[in-house]
This record gives structure tokens, C-alpha cells and sequence, in this order.
């Protein structure tokens, strides 16, 4: 690349305010340019934001699918079409996530793993890479079943479900193949977790109480008004029941409450070791990983994630609700310890084939979508039968 072209395009970017360029030879003699930059006062520029955006303006939009057929052939071990789906073709949860550091070793563009909510074929990712700007923050809530209204309607008998995935280790990925299966007409709403996108510098709320106050805060910029239809997994099934609460304590109608496979509802007496760090240890953490994240550092931050959610979920102490839960319990044990908990609750049966537990949301899912698409559109889903894990 010419000085020139290099110039412009690093002079392009928003904060930067000076550029130097000088030629050099390394080594072995090969021509090199150094480049160095000035940036705006108040202003903060990372290397890894340097290079997304030099590689977001210099990488031709036509090459990148074939950068993903490349990644996605060597992960997959198979042949890939520009219309295939990555999970369609047998992609996981854990490859996803390599592939996603493959994207961003070889383009250089960090995407957030809710990108393959709704772009899981390399040509719809090959639009999000186009798209992708400096700033890889994820957005809070994705709405995956383009197909349905994609605003909500006041008007109307119905409204949108939203599905608070709880996987901070992952991209909850699994929450797809729930919203195929319950073929709703309305829109389908997944919520992220808090601290999921290493990218993301934003505070993390250190209780269940002040994660539902956000994330009630979030559903309703988009449905301002009930009544609400919820649902949660794991740890996001007691931020959802809090959410619940917060809306029913408002005077809000919550029409719909799912939590799949929910923690104990009452506080532990004692906790582990690992349970032990606070919202300061995390602080002191990320300013000492660096923002965003170092990919070195990425699974460092999310096993303190997990430290730090299974603390505040063992801290958190439910009230009973005066409404209708329904359960998916993956134990006896958390059957019954639900049961007290609710005015009326009702159990949504699936077939479990796994006892881990990572697992058994995978495998169910399908399950959990028919039934969840039975209860809340049973004249539409009549046809609907459950089936034995995730299709």
C-alpha cells in the first residue's frame, strides 16, 4: 500500500488527529513502514481498534465470504456454501467461538458472539463483517425471528417474548433453535448477559436485583407497556423472576413467565471459596486486563464471570410470586424447591439425556420451543409435537 492510501485511511479515523509515516528496512532488508498517530485529547485508541479499522477499510468486501469458507471449511472439515448455516452444518457453541477468534485473527474485526444470532450463513455474516465498526459492542437485546413484526403493535392481542439466555460463557446459542421451534408470529427477543463481549467496559451490576432493574429498563424501551411475556435460563431465570416482580409491583401484567432450569430461590447460609470476590476485585481486574480484554486474557475473564455470577446467584433470596410459573426443572430437587415459590406452577416436561449441565439446554431445546410455542399460540401450534432435542 502506498503512503498515500495509508495515510488517508488511517487519517479517517474519528479520534485520531495526526499521522507520521516513515519508510524503513528491517532486518533482512525488506521495505517497511512505520506509522505513528496522534489522537484527540480525552480520547482512547487501542492497537486492537487500530487494527479493525484498518482492516474493516482495507480488506475488499468481495474476499471476505472467502475468508469464511476458508474458516468455516477448516473448522466444519467439510464444504461450505454461502447459504449454508454454521449450526446447520453441525457448528457448536465452543467452534463458534473459535471461529469468531479465527475471524478476527485473520480480518482483524472483533465481532460480538451475538452476531450469529442472526447471522449464522457466511453470506449474512459477510454483510455483519461489512457493517462491523470500531465499536464491537454487543447490543443488550437481538431480536432472532426476522420473519416476525418487527415492531410490536400496541394494538394487538399479542406480544413479543423475551428469552434471557444466561450463558456468560458462551453466546447461548442454544436459544436459537428455542425460538425456531416455538414459531412465534411475534417478535422473538433474546437478552445478553452482562459482561459476555470482552469488549464491553460497561459496569457490571454485582446483584440479581440491580441485573433485572437493567434489563427491565432495556425490554421496555422496545414494549413499554404489558402484558409481558418472559423467560430465563439458569442464573437468568432468577433475573427474570425478579423482573417479575419488579413489573407486578408496578402494576404492570405479566401474561408469561418460563424459567428453564433455575438455581436454588433461597440465599445460601455459607459460601465456597471461589464465591468469595467482589464487585471491586472485578473493577481491579479489568483495569488490569485492559480494555477491551486481551484475547490471551478472554478465558481468564470469563471463568471470573462465572466466579462472580454463581456469587451473586447463591446471594440472592426469592419472594414468592403471586402468579403462575412455568418450570423446566432438569431435577426433582429443583422441582420441588420452585414449587413453593409460586402461587401456581405448572412443569413443562422434556426428555433429558444428559446429566451435564451445559449439555442438557442444548439437547432440550427444540423440546422447550415446541412447548413454549404451545403455550403461548396453542390454536397455531396444534401440529406441534415435542421432539427429542435440538434439530
Amino acid at each position: 500500500m502506498d503512503q498515500q492510501t495509508l495515510l488517508s485511511l488511517l487519517s479517517d479515523h474519528p479520534v485520531i488527529r495526526g499521522v507520521l509515516l516513515r519508510d524503513v528496512q528491517d532486518a533482512i532488508g525488506r521495505d517497511r513502514q512505520i506509522g505513528y498517530v496522534v489522537i484527540k485529547a480525552s480520547a482512547e485508541l487501542t492497537p486492537e481498534e487500530l487494527r479493525t479499522h484498518y482492516y474493516i477499510k482495507n480488506i475488499e468486501p468481495e474476499l471476505i465470504p472467502l475468508i469464511l469458507q476458508q474458516i468455516w471449511e477448516e473448522l466444519l472439515g467439510k464444504k461450505c456454501g454461502i447459504d449454508d448455516d454454521f449450526f446447520g452444518e453441525g457448528g457448536h457453541s465452543l467452534q463458534a467461538v473459535e471461529m469468531l477468534a479465527h475471524i478476527e485473527g485473520k480480518a482483524g474485526i472483533s465481532l460480538p458472539a451475538s452476531t450469529l444470532l442472526t447471522a449464522s450463513t457466511i453470506r449474512t455474516l459477510s454483510d455483519a463483517m461489512v457493517a462491523q465498526s470500531c465499536d464491537a459492542s454487543q447490543p443488550s437485546i437481538v431480536q432472532v425471528n426476522q420473519s416476525a413484526l418487527d415492531q410490536f403493535n400496541q394494538d394487538k392481542d399479542t406480544a413479543p417474548f423475551f428469552l434471557l439466555h444466561g450463558d456468560y460463557t458462551g453466546g447461548g446459542f442454544f436459544s436459537r433453535h428455542i425460538a425456531a421451534h416455538a414459531e412465534l408470529d411475534d417478535p422473538f427477543y433474546i437478552v445478553q448477559p452482562f459482561g459476555l463481549q470482552r469488549n464491553d467496559s460497561s459496569p457490571l451490576p454485582d446483584s440479581i436485583e440491580e441485573m433485572a432493574a437493567l434489563h427491565l429498563e432495556a425490554i421496555r424501551s422496545l414494549q413499554p407497556e404489558g402484558p409481558y411475556r418472559l423467560g430465563g435460563y439458569c442464573n437468568a431465570a432468577l433475573i427474570v423472576y425478579e423482573i417479575a416482580h419488579l413489573l407486578t409491583q408496578s402494576g404492570s401484567e405479566v401474561e408469561f413467565l418460563l424459567l428453564i432450569d433455575p438455581p436454588n430461590p433461597k440465599k445460601l447460609a455459607k459460601f465456597p471459596d471461589y464465591m468469595s470476590k467482589s464487585l471491586d476485585d472485578y473493577r481491579a481486574r479489568r483495569k488490569q486486563l485492559g480494555k477491551p480484554v486481551p484475547k490471551d486474557k478472554e478465558i481468564e475473564h470469563r471463568n471470573w464471570l462465572l466466579s462472580h455470577y454463581n456469587r451473586i446467584t447463591a446471594q440472592y433470596d426469592a419472594e414468592p410470586y403471586a402468579g403462575t410459573v412455568h418450570l423446566v426443572a432438569f431435577t426433582h430437587k429443583q422441582a420441588e424447591q420452585w414449587q413453593q415459590m409460586a402461587e401456581k406452577c405448572e412443569y413443562i416436561p422434556v426428555e433429558i439425556d444428559s446429566e451435564k449441565h451445559g449439555e442438557a439446554i442444548v439437547k432440550s431445546a427444540g423440546q422447550i420451543g415446541v412447548a413454549l410455542g404451545n403455550l403461548l399460540v396453542p390454536e397455531a401450534n396444534t401440529s406441534h409435537g415435542a421432539e427429542p432435542g435440538v434439530s
